[in-house]
């Protein structure tokens, strides 16, 4: 029934039905007593007694029927049905409506005549035999002589509408690929503006906020003022990272890599001596691309769900390569439950797959967790 709703029913009612139309507009210009292919009036009587308006509609009806299954073929997704199979399916339709078109065909009762043979035939003398031409006289409106025969017309016109709804389906499926690509952009530049915020958001939260300044109390406190410097500065640099990645979707792995040694800074101050970063990204690897903000949710990520303590130091390593950058640290999991918020891992990979095509590589053993993201080519943009 979904079909019966759908954009797709109504554009192939509306195509079956003006190609129908355009079918039988010679038959109905013809009970009009105009000839379409000279343009002048017809020879014949107006309108032919055996061309009559229900041999119209019927004749239409015909046409609309063929077309529409043809249509409905050529229309079904290619993931469902090759473009080969849906050749073959309407050359099948064709030949079974071929077969038909004689009984829907109106036809001249002088045609029909000739079809059963007399017993006897009167033979008139040479005086009274009329000539005859050369050719067997047609029948206006048919597509065979009196003689009978292969029926070409019809055949023509039903090979005219196999081609024409193919190459309708294959219109009909650019239109949907476009749309679909169209749709899918939308539903990135959404996803990467709450992604966007998502990030900044977890960064300028509350408690986040509240750790950050009271790691930095903490270094004006003990005179450290150098390092507080720094972590001004760390701080600073991710903060305008995050709010310029606005508008941006795949960055140089030197610019995240940059972003996330800041990030990493801030929390080895938060958990100092708690937790370590080992960070080793080969040189062929900084000019790849890689969406932007994409370290930095799973560096979070590690912090928010595994023990981190003095007893317990955690160390997340970061390795990279021209083919991918991967994140892994050692299991740890936090018993208690953790307030979900900020880009989650799944938000990640969704984002991942529709900005590079690529799918990031989760690992779990049960003692190392790690998180492998695919890097893109700048060659192949």
């Amino acid at each position: 029934m979904k079909f019966f709703t759908s954009r797709r029913f109504y554009v192939i009612l509306i195509i079956s039905s003006i190609i129908s139309l355009f079918l039988v507009l010679p038959m109905l210009l013809g009970l009009m007593g105009y000839d379409i292919f000279n343009r002048k009036p017809a020879m014949m009587p107006l309108p032919p007694k055996w061309l009559t308006m229900m041999a119209v509609v019927k004749q239409g009806l015909f046409y609309f029927v063929m077309v529409f299954i043809l249509m409905t073929i050529n229309t079904i997704e290619p993931r469902r049905v090759s473009g080969r199979h849906k050749a073959f399916f309407g050359f099948l339709v064709i030949v079974i409506f071929f077969f038909l078109y004689g009984l829907v065909r109106p036809e001249p009762p002088e045609h029909q005549q000739f079809k059963g043979r007399p017993e006897t035939i009167e033979v008139p003398s040479m005086q009274e035999r009329p000539v005859f031409p050369s050719k067997p006289e047609k029948i206006p409106g048919t597509g065979s002589s009196f003689r009978g025969g292969f029926n070409y017309r019809g055949m023509s016109e039903l090979l005219f509408i196999f081609i024409i709804t193919f190459l309708s389906g294959k219109v009909f499926e650019l239109l949907n690929q476009k749309q679909q690509i169209q749709f899918e952009n939308e539903k990135l530049r959404s996803e990467n503006l709450q992604n966007r915020y998502d990030a900044l958001l977890s960064q300028i939260n509350p408690h986040f906020f509240f750790n950050t300044l009271n790691s930095l109390a903490s270094l004006v406190r003990e005179g450290r003022n150098e390092n507080a410097l720094r972590y001004i500065e760390e701080m600073s640099n991710t903060f305008r990272y995050t709010m310029q990645s606005s508008g941006k979707e795949l960055v140089t792995v030197d610019e995240e890599m940059a972003s996330a040694s800041a990030f990493c800074y801030l929390f080895q101050i938060r958990f100092e001596e708690k937790l370590y970063f080992e960070i080793n990204v080969d040189e062929e690897a900084k000019s790849m691309l890689i969406p932007v903000l994409a370290l930095q949710p799973l560096i979070e990520n590690v912090v928010k769900h595994n023990v981190i303590t003095s007893d317990e130091p955690l160390t997340i390593t970061i390795t990279g390569n021209a083919t991918g950058i991967t994140v892994l640290n050692p299991l740890r999991p936090r018993k208690d439950k953790i307030e979900q918020g900020g880009m989650g891992l799944k938000n990640l990979k969704n984002r991942y797959k529709l900005l590079t095509g690529m799918d990031i590589i989760i690992e779990n053993d049960g003692v190392i967790f790690s998180v492998t993201l695919p890097l893109v080519n700048p060659e192949m943009r």
